[in-house]
């Protein structure tokens, strides 16, 4: 099972600590392959954090996660800032934000 749209947007953090403390929004959970849950992490911290969170999963990704990775993180994260110019124009430098993120170049540890 994986959430299917883990994003900031869904996640609670301390304040004060920078701890994670809740994930919310669990209407669009189904089976499916972990790196959808993975690449909405990209406006968290970029690929570092993905590769920090990746190095607590314990569970098989596969040869190639990390292309997979990378890919649908470019691919999703300019979908998502073409959505925002239509329907949300506030949320458009979040989006941008995304989009450089998942543009820079991932660290070795992610592969």
């Amino acid at each position: 099972m994986v959430h299917n749209d883990i994003c900031p947007d869904h996640l609670i953090v301390d304040p004060h600590s920078g701890r994670l403390t809740g994930i919310i929004d669990f209407s669009d959970t189904t089976v499916a392959d972990p790196v959808l849950d993975m690449v909405g992490l990209i406006g968290l911290g970029g690929y570092e954090f993905i590769a920090e969170v990746l190095s607590s999963y314990d569970l098989e990704l596969g040869e190639d996660f990390a292309d997979r990775l990378i890919w649908l993180a470019r691919t999703l994260t300019l979908a998502w800032l073409a959505e925002a110019a239509i329907h949300d124009r506030p949320g458009i430098p979040k989006h941008v934000g995304w989009v450089t993120a998942a543009l820079a170049d991932p660290p070795s540890s992610l592969a």
